[in-house]
């Protein structure tokens, strides 16, 4: 072969792993956006997950203290209604 058909090889050759760096170049830039975009999505998602077990804790604390307010409530009305009761069965017993 002649040195000629070896240069016009090797200039096609070069032409063709130039093209594919570059078609790689792209998609691997394509790439780095993506994974960009996923790490921010999950950076916020990690946060939103903070708040939320924030809020289940405060809302725990919170719920406990309403429960002692709602139990003291309720016993007071449950001595309430025996004392009504009570009276209400001496009145029946005065009518009678």
């Amino acid at each position: 072969m002649e040195p000629e058909i070896y240069k016009l090889l090797l200039a096609i050759a070069g032409t063709l792993i130039v093209l594919l760096l570059g078609i790689i170049g792209f998609f691997l830039q394509k790439h780095i956006k993506v994974i960009e975009l996923l790490a921010t999505a999950v950076n916020a998602l990690n946060v939103t997950v903070k708040l939320l077990q924030n809020d289940q804790q405060n809302a725990r604390s919170n719920c406990t203290s309403s429960h002692k307010v709602v139990n003291n409530r309720l016993n007071a009305h449950a001595t309430k209604l025996q004392e009504h009761g009570i009276s209400i069965i001496e009145l029946k017993t005065k009518i009678q």
